[in-house]
């Protein structure tokens, strides 16, 4: 005979019991419809009354948190039933959310006229005392050892939760509709300081406390269930009071009002710092690469136009004052993420360097007013030069710490690209590709100089195509661009003589090849230009081909030096001397 197998379901719902949840929501949704204006005859005739004294409506909802939180201390103290207990508990902040929730519109419709703001104020006053008395009672009741380090937030988010109605109201706090929106927008800002406030490692006597806290579970389990839990409330408290203080009359429907989920950005870049924290004290490696990983997810929440409810009236009015006012909620989460890769990068994340390298190239194109009025657009014309003069420095200092020429180049293209930006913004502005150019060519003369790895010969060759090409462009383009000849000359020379100087300094042949190539091609624009100019010479007939047997002549007397040996002499002197030079480097 087989035994009997209990099925997945019922294991689930024993183990979990999660009938408490359900049942405090069913208290709440029971308690908010008995006390609606005559919608239910209940208590009262229907229709009698306009609304019952709210009191009745705290005192019922404070009635069913007590009685979880007397059945939480029951079930642990006479049947040790902690994992029902937990549950119990995080119902218990649900329930303390929703008794803040419930009286938004109590808040609404005060009034100094009628004293109703003393109503108000006495009711939000109560159910705060009602909720840290609660919690503290249950904590001692049950011998919980939570610090004062993680209790202290604790129950300052409950301040904020009860509190904050009351200075967001514009009835109450005699604010304007768009001052109480604003208002609004700081609830997650507000949070996440208190978040950063769990950010500090916990000391010695603390790290004991949570070690034994008088609960089956130990650190990380206890505290942040907890605050796992306040997270998502402080997510859900954003949302409920845009949608009780937002009335502005010219809404297209219920839904329409300021919220977007880039208010939660200045709440979630803490909790990323509370994540990283939490990885590096406990040295949890796939929590530290998750939280780097999923950290730009930031700037997609962040995006303001994402949703279809942003092409409601009240939101994309609110939003376009957002990102005139306070600055692109995109550029903001990027600052919170340069920020973040930065913390991690000090505290030892290698991972973090090419987070913040990326988000300073980000930067690079995402401005202050980005995804605003104007339509965005990838372009250097809106280019950023700080990101790129940041990036520049830091490849820089670090090169010179790792050695590393790649880096060298890295920061010297980023500090060239980003004077050529600030060029731009002057009355050189002509001029910024000439100047970036040579800024960039310089870089790679001084990079291959220093360093002498593999890359940086490399980069001897790209230097060398650098210089011949910019012989070249300035031969062809001066003259068109009304550069006078004396000046192109001047250019080509001055390029030649640097061709030359470098190919001995480092004794590398390119240079040399380009310093000939450049002097063959000056001595073609001098006879070309010589042959213009007598050309067009108002000399007699029998001079002019006196000066053609001079120049032939000269040429011919040059090709037969070169016949009698200075060629070859050149050319194995040369040899030998690069000959040399490589057996050196071996």
């Amino acid at each position: 005979m087989s035994a009997w197998r209990i099925p997945r379901i019922a294991k689930f719902l024993y183990n979990h019991n999660p009938f408490y949840l359900m049942s405090a929501c069913l208290f709440v949704y029971g308690l908010q419809a008995v006390f609606r204006p005559g919608e239910l005859d209940i208590l009262f005739d229907r229709f009698e009354v306009a609304y019952i004294d709210p009191w009745f409506l705290m005192l019922g909802l404070c009635s069913v948190t007590l009685l979880m939180g007397v059945t939480a201390y029951l079930i642990v103290r006479f049947g040790k039933v902690w994992d029902d207990a937990r549950s119990l508990v995080l119902v218990l902040l649900l329930m303390f959310l929703a008794i803040s929730v419930s009286f938004d519109e109590i808040v609404t419709l005060a009034s100094w006229d009628d004293n109703s703001v003393r109503d108000a104020v006495s009711l939000l006053g109560f159910g705060l005392c009602f909720a840290v008395v609660l919690s503290e009672s249950l904590l001692r009741g049950l011998r919980i050892r939570l610090p004062w380090s993680y209790r202290g937030p604790l129950y300052a988010f409950l301040g904020l939760f009860f509190t904050f109605p009351l200075w967001v109201s514009p009835e109450v706090a005699d604010v304007t509709m768009e001052q109480a929106r604003w208002r609004v927008a700081a609830f997650p800002m507000i949070a996440g300081l208190i978040t950063l406030a769990c950010c500090c490692p916990p000391s010695e006597p603390e790290k004991s406390a949570l070690r034994n806290n008088g609960t089956p579970w130990n650190w990380p389990w206890i505290p942040w269930t907890v605050f796992v839990f306040i997270g998502g409330a402080v997510c859900f408290r954003s949302y409920s009071l845009a949608i009780s203080f937002d009335l502005g009359k010219a809404k297209a429907h219920f839904w329409d009002t300021s919220f977007g989920l880039y208010f939660l950005i200045p709440f979630l870049i803490p909790v990323l710092f509370v994540l990283l924290e939490i990885s590096l004290v406990e040295k949890l490696k796939k929590l530290q690469k998750g939280t780097l990983l999923a950290a730009p997810l930031l700037l997609l929440i962040s995006y303001p136009w994402l949703g279809p409810w942003t092409t409601h009236y009240t939101y994309s009015r609110f939003a376009y004052e957002f990102v005139e006012t306070a600055g692109s909620p995109v550029f903001i989460a990027l600052m919170g993420l340069l920020v973040f890769y930065g913390y991690a990068w000090i505290r030892g994340s290698r991972r973090a360097e090419t987070g913040f390298v990326a988000m300073l190239l980000l930067a690079v194109f995402i401005g202050p007013n980005s995804f605003g009025v104007r339509t965005f657009s990838l372009s250097m014309e809106d280019a950023q030069a700080w990101p790129l003069a940041a990036l520049g420095a830091l490849q820089l200092c670090l090169c010179f710490a790792r050695r590393n020429s790649r880096q060298a180049l890295v920061g010297a293209l980023s500090l060239s690209l980003a004077a050529g930006l600030l060029i731009a913004e002057t009355k050189l502005a002509g001029f910024k590709a000439s100047v970036t150019f040579h800024m960039v060519l310089a870089s790679l003369l001084i990079i291959a100089t220093v360093f002498r790895d593999d890359f940086a010969k490399r980069l001897q060759y790209v230097a060398a195509g650098g210089i011949g090409t910019a012989c070249v462009i300035a031969i062809l383009a001066g003259p068109r661009f009304g550069l006078p000849v004396e000046s192109v000359g001047g250019y080509v020379g001055g390029m030649t003589v640097l061709a030359f100087a470098y190919g001995l300094q480092v004794r590398m042949w390119p240079f040399i090849a380009i310093g000939v190539l450049n002097c063959a091609g000056g001595l073609a624009s001098v006879g070309l230009w010589t042959i213009r100019l007598i050309r067009d010479l108002s000399i007699p007939d029998g001079i002019k081909p006196l000066l053609w047997a001079m120049a032939c002549f000269s040429v011919a007397v040059f090709i037969s030096t070169l016949k009698g040996g200075l060629a070859e002499r050149l050319e194995t002197r040369w040899l030998r001397h690069f000959k040399d030079d490589a057996e050196t480097d071996t």
